[in-house]
């Protein structure tokens, strides 16, 4: 067992991103940037104390005992001593040389202007040559505005920074997909290392648009009792279709430098739902039949012993406020029908669940309006926090956030989430018909008659709970059908 007090710092792709933004935040031209690997890394660290250096290796002639002389990577904590043998190469290379070196392991890079990155880079050879650091020459990178760094390519500019696949690794990894799919078996053990290894991407390239998928191969991983054999399931399928086409097919990812309007639209999403249900056992039998705000039943101490029954008899509604810079505003309200909520498995989550479609109705209904980036403010942390972090264990509300971030990727929108009071919360009343404050305020109504949508939703649960770019093809028909019916 490994006792460690802290963690190592991994720089990804992100650094070298910022980094960039940072050059160009304060006028320095033509962001590039250079790599170097480490030669041998762990294998030139001495390990101590050698009397937990052993290990026991069996053998066809029986076990053997072996003794290492350096601590190897297969161990956590041989990675995280070697980093702090790395950071400290970083800091000196901060301190005295003045570069912005970052470093993934043995992976060491940096991000600096054009006309002064080879002075930089000569600079670094120059340092680990005298503290005697081999580098690997075949991984010598020099400054240049395209390279490949930790399985992505890294393209910078003085506007914006490109990150996508690099192809052999995309090759690969779709290569991995369709044995799976040819074998129709995934193993838990696989499963990980596959999830693993797209988790990866979805940080680096893929942003958001990919975790909703990583759900069904990590249940897979993990999953108690689960045989070597195991066939794939219908969400693993739907999850491997998605990976497919957003390895073949996603755009690149693309983030700008300097912005200097700093304002960006707000949309603010709410919803409630109401219920006469019963419920049962203890204390709560005496309010029987009493019509409750399912965010008050949220807050009751024995949520278990709460049965939410006759959904028939549900009142719910939804709305959504968008409000640009200059203070122009449109927005739209109406109710989730019964027929689709009958559909879903009951439980006590679905405020969590209407709270979330509402925050995508205001993605998907006024995409030109949001434009780049906007603000999004939610009053109910579940949603807010399943729609920030792209995924979440519940099945039905996993194909809404799905299918909420194919249709930001396609429209290269970038929403930073909120949470915001209730008795802040612009479309509370928008939220139960109440047209008062967009009225005043003159806001312009969408009415929106989206049957068809909730056919969609339903559509992709069934087809495994994963959106398909399919289904943002249907998505994108019905909003701009609905938007040009609205006038917009």
């Amino acid at each position: 067992m490994t006792l460690v007090e802290d963690s190592p710092v991994h720089y990804n792709v992100d650094h070298y991103v910022e980094s960039a933004d940072a050059l160009v935040s304060e006028g320095l031209p033509e962001p590039v940037s250079w790599g170097q690997d480490d030669e041998g890394a762990y294998r030139k660290l001495h390990a101590t104390p050698a009397n937990v250096m052993y290990f026991i290796l069996v053998t066809h002639m029986g076990a053997t005992l072996w003794r290492h002389r350096v601590a190897m990577f297969g161990a956590r904590g041989a990675v995280w001593a070697y980093n702090r043998f790395a950071d400290a190469v970083m800091h000196i290379a901060r301190v005295y040389l003045a570069i912005m070196a970052v470093h993934y392991v043995d992976d060491t890079g940096a991000v600096d202007a054009g006309p002064i990155a080879q002075s930089g880079f000569d600079a670094y050879e120059r340092m680990c040559e005298l503290l005697r650091i081999r580098l690997k020459k075949s991984k010598r990178q020099p400054p240049t505005a395209v390279r490949d760094a930790l399985g992505v390519v890294i393209a910078l500019s003085p506007e914006a920074a490109q990150v996508k696949p690099r192809e052999s690794r995309r090759v690969k990894m779709l290569g991995q997909k369709r044995g799976f799919v040819e074998a129709d078996r995934l193993s838990p053990n696989d499963a990980e290392r596959f999830a693993g290894k797209l988790n990866f991407y979805n940080t680096a390239v893929f942003g958001y648009l990919g975790r909703a998928a990583l759900r069904p191969l990590y249940f897979r991983a993990y999953a108690n009792g689960c045989p070597r054999g195991a066939p794939l399931t219908r969400a693993i399928s739907a999850a491997l279709d998605s990976i497919e086409f957003n390895l073949n097919f996603a755009p690149p990812r693309i983030i700008p430098f300097a912005v200097r309007d700093r304002r960006r639209p707000c949309a603010y999403a709410d919803a409630f739902f109401e219920i006469g249900g019963e419920v049962t056992g203890g204390e709560m039998s005496t309010r029987a039949k009493r019509r409750l705000r399912h965010s008050e039943v949220s807050t009751l101490a024995d949520e278990r012993r709460i049965q939410l029954t006759n959904l028939a008899a549900a009142r719910n509604g939804w709305g959504f406020i968008v409000v640009g810079p200059s203070g122009a505003g449109v927005y739209a309200c109406g109710t989730i029908p019964k027929w689709f909520l009958q559909k879903l498995p009951s439980k006590k989550t679905f405020i969590f669940l209407i709270e979330t479609i509402a925050q995508c109705l205001a993605l998907w209904f006024c995409t030109p309006e949001l434009g780049s980036a906007y603000w999004a403010f939610c009053d109910n942390v579940g949603a807010r926090f399943s729609l920030a972090k792209g995924y979440t264990k519940d099945v039905a509300a996993n194909a809404v956030v799905s299918l909420f971030w194919h249709a930001a990727t396609e429209a290269g929108t970038a929403p930073w989430f909120e949470h915001v009071p209730s008795a802040a919360q612009l479309a509370d009343g928008v939220s139960r018909g109440d047209r008062t404050l967009p009225k005043k305020n003159g806001w312009d109504e969408l009415d929106l008659q989206i049957d068809d949508l909730w056919k969609l939703l339903l559509q992709i649960l069934d087809e495994g709970g994963i959106a398909q770019w399919r289904h943002l093809r249907a998505l994108q028909d019905i909003t701009e059908r609905e938007r040009r019916r609205s006038g917009r």
